[in-house]
């Protein structure tokens, strides 16, 4: 059931915010289902050199990245998911990742074109003006009493068929991966990840001592990978689902009391895990479990703040030409709460903080298909 995945990157090609671009070195994504890598030309080089990228899944279209330099804060999140929602209504398809400093928009280089018209637009409203967009259609959405026409992605992915639309798809456009002939056989749902996560930031001239640090989490993980596999994706019993969440919303218990005692899928959830390895040309950051802090050296990592709760699509295995994704997992943003977002080569995670888990499985819930959806762990 394990899925390793490697998306090509090729140099950075715009943004907002900084003018300046610092570019993309390489990303690891690890959970349960598989490591998800994103790399640049000299990385990709390196891994097929050493023959790795043989023995994983690729795509193989070549992606460019935006980088929007804002620094943290509610507001930057706020554009970051704005620009999102304004990239998936165009139909330009997006994979979208948080660091320490800077949010990463990666598009595929036949849509860059297409993309770079919209960043420059985001460019001539500024900051304050997009911000008043915001405002704008929050109250909108306010007035419409919830009668919202459903995004192409809600229907795709409720109804059993993501494979999406061929209308920006070029007609060379085939995406390698292992569960090319899996059909899935339940609706999307959620999954709480069971542990608090923290993004920080390690220091250039600290790195070499946080490496085996970094090395031991990132086999432990392999470890626990190989010993707690889900099942493939899309074959989980839905009528299991149900009876977790039936538990969840009638026993009255806490998130981290559900994750020790759920009766099924009981190892898989508790195990569960989510790690990030972000590097660009000029910082290294990592999302990590909280729990594991202590593992670094003292001193050598810099904090953002509290810790964050991982909310994981599951049960769709969502091609790339498939548009509404992070728009879809972005949707607390509209309640104010603060997201961070973390793409993977089949799915997305997004990090919220505890206190606001409650409201944001709640939008995305009813992004998706409302009370219906099933979320597991919460």
């Amino acid at each position: 059931g394990m899925c390793n995945s490697i998306i090509f990157l090729d140099s950075s090609v715009g943004g907002f915010g900084d003018p300046e671009r610092r570019g993309i070195n390489i990303m690891m994504i690890h959970d349960n289902s598989g490591m998800s890598v994103v790399a640049n030309e000299k990385h990709f080089a390196l891994l097929e050199n050493s023959g790795v990228v043989e023995n994983m899944c690729w795509a193989q279209h070549t992606w460019r990245a935006f980088e929007i330099h804002l620094g943290a804060g509610e507001e930057s999140q706020k554009i970051v998911s704005h620009i999102s929602s304004v990239l998936s209504d165009r139909e330009i398809s997006i994979l979208n990742f948080t660091t320490f400093e800077t949010d990463l928009i990666l598009v595929q280089e036949y849509q860059v074109g297409k993309s770079q018209s919209c960043f420059a637009e985001f460019a001539r409203y500024g900051v304050e003006g997009m911000l008043e967009q915001i405002e704008q259609k929050e109250e909108r959405g306010k007035q419409s009493n919830g009668n919202k026409e459903a995004h192409p992605l809600r229907s795709a992915l409720m109804s059993g068929n993501a494979n999406g639309t061929d209308r920006d798809r070029p007609p060379s456009e085939k995406t390698v991966r292992f569960t090319d002939d899996l059909k899935s056989k339940t609706n999307a749902y959620l999954q709480v990840l069971p542990k608090p996560l923290v993004l920080v930031q390690i220091g250039r001239n600290v790195l070499k001592e946080c490496f085996f640090a970094i090395m031991k989490q990132l086999l432990a993980n392999v470890d626990r990978s190989v010993i707690t596999a889900p099942p493939l994706l899309g074959c989980i019993d839905s009528d299991k689902l149900s009876c977790i969440a039936s538990e969840n919303v009638n026993g009255n218990r806490s998130r981290r009391e559900n994750a020790s005692s759920m009766p099924s899928m009981d190892a898989t959830q508790r195990n569960s895990f989510f790690w990030a390895y972000l590097s660009s040309k000029d910082e290294v950051s990592l999302v990590i479990e909280e729990s594991s802090l202590s593992e670094f050296p003292e001193g050598s990592l810099l904090e953002c703040g509290k810790s964050w709760i991982g909310i994981k699509l599951c049960g769709k295995d969502i091609p790339f030409h498939e548009t509404g994704v992070v728009k879809t997992m972005s949707k607390p943003y509209e309640a104010g709460v603060q997201t961070l977002n973390m793409s993977t080569y089949s799915t997305n995670v997004t990090l919220v903080r505890e206190e606001d888990l409650d409201m944001a499985v709640n939008k995305i819930r009813e992004a998706l298909n409302g009370a219906e959806t099933i979320c597991i762990g919460l």
